[in-house]
C-alpha cells in the first residue's frame, strides 16, 4: 500500500475507536517517487496474525502487495438472465435478476437490494449515525444506502445481523456465501493475488483500478458503512460479508481495492455495513 493511504486508514480508525474525539492530522510534505509497503521475500519469517479486530479501512490479517495485474487467462462464464417465470427477484425486479456462474457455483451479479427478509418481514433502515450505531449495539439487523442515496449503483449497505437473521436476507433458493464459498470460487479465478481483476466491473474504480469482470460478478466499489455510523471509500473499493462468524464481535469478508487485483480476506466487527452477495443453495 501506499503510505499515504496506510496513515489515512489509521487516521480513520483512530477517528472510530475513539468516537470522534481523537482526529490525528495527516499532512504529505513529501516530494518525488511514491513509497509503497510490500510483501516481504520468501526468506523472511513469516509476518504474525494480528489478533486486533480489525476496521473496514485497515485491512488486516494478510499480506499486502504493490498493484499486480493478474496473467491468469479466465474464461468468462456467460451472465444467465433469469426469466419472471421463475420468480427470481434480489431488489430491482425481475428483468434484472441476472446471475452467473464462476467454476461450480452460481452467484447473483449485483449486490443485494432488498428490504425485506425472505419471509417478507421488513429489515429496519437505519439512516442517520445514531440509528446505525444504536443497531449495531444492540445487535439489530439494519441496511442503508451508500450515504442514503437511494439512487446509487451500489445495492444497499446491511451490518452482519441482517445477514445472520434467521429469516433470511437471500432470496427462497439462494444463500449467503461461507467464508468457504468466498475461498473456491476465487480459487477458481486464478487465487487471491489475481482473482481481483476478475471479480472487478470494467469501470467505476477510481484511478485505473477497473477490472475485466471476466467472472461475470461486476463488482462495483460501493464502500462501506463504519459501525459507528459514517460512511467511507465508495469508487475505491467494496467491501462483502460472509456468512461465517469469525469470533461475538466480528465476521469473516472479503474486500477489493482500487490500487491492486488483489481479494483481501480479512473479519471486521458485525455492526459494519458491507455489500452483500448470494449464491445458489
Amino acid at each position: 500500500m501506499n503510505i499515504s493511504d496506510v496513515l489515512r486508514k489509521v487516521k480513520q480508525d483512530v477517528n472510530e475507536e475513539s468516537e470522534g474525539k481523537q482526529l490525528p492530522s495527516v499532512v504529505d510534505n513529501s516530494i518525488g517517487g511514491e513509497f509503497f509497503f510490500t510483501k516481504e521475500s520468501t526468506s523472511a519469517q513469516p509476518v504474525p496474525v494480528n489478533t486486533v479486530k480489525p476496521t473496514p479501512a485497515q485491512p488486516v490479517k494478510k499480506e499486502v502487495a504493490v498493484q499486480q495485474k493478474s496473467t491468469v487467462p479466465v474464461k468468462k462464464e456467460p451472465v444467465v438472465e433469469k426469466d419472471a417465470a421463475e420468480g427470481l427477484d434480489y431488489g430491482y425486479g425481475l428483468s434484472y435478476a441476472a446471475t452467473t456462474t464462476v467454476g461450480s457455483q452460481q452467484w447473483i451479479s449485483k449486490n443485494l437490494n432488498v428490504s425485506t427478509f425472505a419471509n417478507s418481514e421488513p429489515i429496519a433502515e437505519a439512516r442517520t449515525p445514531d440509528e446505525w450505531k444504536a443497531a449495531s449495539d444492540q445487535h439489530r439487523p439494519a441496511w442503508c444506502h451508500y450515504n442514503n442515496d437511494p439512487s446509487g449503483l451500489y445495492g444497499k449497505l446491511y451490518n452482519w445481523y441482517a445477514v445472520h437473521d434467521p429469516r433470511g436476507l437471500a432470496p427462497k433458493g439462494w444463500h449467503i456465501p461461507t467464508d468457504e464459498e468466498w475461498a473456491s470460487m476465487i480459487n477458481s479465478l486464478g487465487g487471491e493475488t489475481v482473482a481481483g481483476s476478475a471479480l472487478k466491473s470494467t469501470d467505476g474504480w477510481a484511478s485505473k483500478g477497473n477490472g475485466s469482470n471476466n467472472s461475470g460478478m461486476a463488482s462495483l466499489p460501493g464502500g462501506f458503512r463504519y459501525s459507528i455510523g459514517k460512511f467511507s471509500d465508495v469508487g475505491k473499493s467494496g467491501y462483502w460479508w460472509s456468512d461465517t462468524e469469525f469470533n461475538a464481535g466480528g465476521a469473516w469478508c472479503r474486500n477489493l481495492f482500487n490500487y491492486n487485483d488483489r481479494v483481501f480476506r480479512g473479519h471486521d466487527y458485525k455492526g459494519c455495513g458491507f455489500s452483500v452477495r448470494c449464491i445458489k443453495d
